[in-house]
C-alpha cells in the first residue's frame, strides 16, 4: 500500500491522466475552455498530489480542454511537488507578497492555457467579488463562470482504480479503529491515543489525513489535533484527559494514495446510563436501516427516511460522496438525487448528549453496487463499544 506522499508511479500518473480527460470532456460540453480548481480534493483528483501540507493559500490547477494541466504553487512547495512525483507543467510564484504573487502567476497560467476565452472556477470565491476579471486580467462579463458542479459530476462515479484506492483507504480506517480501541483507557491522555493511532496507520502504509472541514460548509468539533488521522469528537472544553463518565465518540479518516477512508464509533469506559444505551441502540438501528436502503435508483431522501423511521427520530444522518476528499451531499432529508452504481459515500449518524455532554456517533463508508451497499470498513462495528 502506497502512501500519499510517495513518488507517483507511471501507473498512477496514467490514471490521473484518465481522470483529467474525463473532466475535460465535461468542460467541452459546457463550452468552457479551461477550469481552475483549488480544493485539496480536486487537485488530488487531477494530479495525484496531496496538497494538505502545502501553503494554505496559493495552490491551484488550471485544466485545459485537451486534458493538460498547469500546476500553480508557491516556490516553497516545489520540493513537496517533486517528492509527490509530479513531473508535469508547473508555474511557481515567489514567496513574499503572497496574494499579489499568486494572482499574477495564476493569471499567467490561465493566459497561456486558454488565451483567456471562457474559464470555469471550482469555487467562485477565488475570483474577487463583483469582478469580471481574474486577478487583473480583463475579460468580458460572463467569461469567468462558476463550475463546481462540473467537478462534482466528474468525481461522482468511481472507476476501477478509484475503487481499489477506496478499498485500501478503508483497510487503513479499520486499522485505525483497531488501534484506537486497543489504546483507549482512562489513564491515557487524548494526544497519546491520537499519536499512537497515527503511527499505526502510517506504519501500515497510510499517509496524511482528510477532514470534512475541507468542504467549507460545516463546523466540526474535533480535537488533538484537527489534522490527525483520528479525532475525538464533541469535547467541550478540550482537557486532554479522558472522562470515564462520558461517551467517547471518535472518527478515523486516513488517506491512501490520496483517497479517503472514513469510519467512526463510540466508546464508553463505564456502564452507560439507560438513556445513553437507548440512544445508541436507536442510532445503530437507524444507520443499519439506511445501509439496507441504499441501492441504485434509490433517492438520497428515501435513505434518510429509512434512518429516521428505524431510529425513532433519534439523531441526525448525513451521507456525502467521498473519493479524494468529501464531495456533494447524497443522503439527507432534502437529497433527491438517485444513487448510482459505483458511487462511494460515507454515512455519519450523530445523536447529541444531554446538556452539552458528548453524544453518540457512528460512521461508515460504502460503495453502491448492483446488490446494494457494500460496507468498505465492515470491521468497524456500528454499536456502542463498552471497554470496562
Amino acid at each position: 500500500m502506497t502512501g500519499t506522499t510517495s513518488t507517483a508511479t507511471a501507473g498512477t500518473r496514467e490514471q490521473a491522466r484518465h481522470r483529467r480527460e474525463r473532466l475535460a470532456a465535461l468542460l467541452a460540453g459546457r463550452g468552457l475552455d479551461a477550469l481552475i480548481v483549488d480544493s485539496p480534493a480536486a487537485v488530488a483528483y487531477l494530479s495525484d498530489v496531496d496538497i494538505r501540507s502545502f501553503a494554505r493559500h496559493g495552490t491551484a490547477i488550471v485544466l485545459r480542454e485537451d486534458g493538460g494541466i498547469v500546476f500553480v504553487a508557491s516556490d516553497a512547495d516545489a520540493i513537496s511537488l517533486d517528492a509527490a512525483g509530479y513531473d508535469g507543467e508547473r508555474a511557481l510564484w515567489t514567496q513574499g507578497s503572497e496574494k499579489t504573487a499568486f494572482a499574477g502567476t495564476l493569471s499567467s497560467a490561465v493566459r497561456r492555457s486558454t488565451g483567456g476565452v471562457r474559464v470555469g472556477v471550482e469555487r467562485p470565491e477565488i475570483v474577487p467579488a463583483g469582478s469580471f476579471g481574474l486577478f487583473g486580467l480583463s475579460y468580458p462579463p460572463g467569461t469567468i463562470v462558476p463550475a463546481g458542479d462540473v467537478v462534482a459530476d466528474a468525481m461522482r462515479i468511481k472507476d476501477d482504480d478509484e475503487i481499489d484506492r477506496l478499498r485500501a483507504a478503508a483497510v487503513l480506517a479499520e486499522i485505525a479503529y483497531t488501534a484506537t480501541v486497543d489504546r483507549m483507557h482512562a489513564e491515557l491522555r487524548a494526544y497519546e491515543i491520537v499519536r499512537n493511532v497515527d503511527r499505526s496507520v502510517r506504519g501500515a502504509g497510510g499517509a496524511g489525513w482528510w477532514s470534512l472541514s475541507e468542504r467549507g460548509d460545516t463546523q466540526e468539533t474535533v480535537h488533538f489535533p484537527h489534522d490527525a488521522v483520528v479525532g475525538l469528537l464533541d469535547r467541550r472544553p478540550e482537557t486532554g484527559v479522558l472522562d470515564r463518565s462520558a461517551t467517547l465518540p471518535f472518527q478515523v479518516h486516513p488517506l491512501s494514495q490520496c483517497y479517503t477512508g472514513g469510519a467512526g464509533t463510540t466508546i464508553v469506559l463505564q456502564e452507560p446510563s439507560a438513556q445513553v444505551r437507548r440512544r445508541a441502540e436507536r442510532l445503530s438501528r437507524g444507520i443499519q436501516s439506511a445501509l439496507d436502503a441504499i441501492a441504485p435508483g434509490v433517492p438520497g431522501d428515501a435513505v434518510h427516511r429509512a434512518f429516521t423511521t428505524a431510529s425513532e427520530g433519534e439523531g441526525t444522518l448525513v451521507g456525502f460522496s467521498v473519493g479524494t476528499g468529501p464531495g456533494e451531499t447524497l443522503v439527507a432529508a432534502d437529497a433527491g438525487e438517485e444513487l448510482q452504481q459505483r458511487m462511494a459515500l460515507t454515512l455519519r449518524a450523530f445523536a447529541p448528549g444531554d446538556a452539552g455532554a458528548p453524544g453518540v456517533f457512528f460512521q461508515s463508508t460504502v460503495l453502491v453496487t448492483d446488490a446494494g451497499a457494500e460496507r468498505l470498513d465492515a470491521v468497524v462495528p456500528l454499536r456502542l463499544i463498552e471497554l470496562y
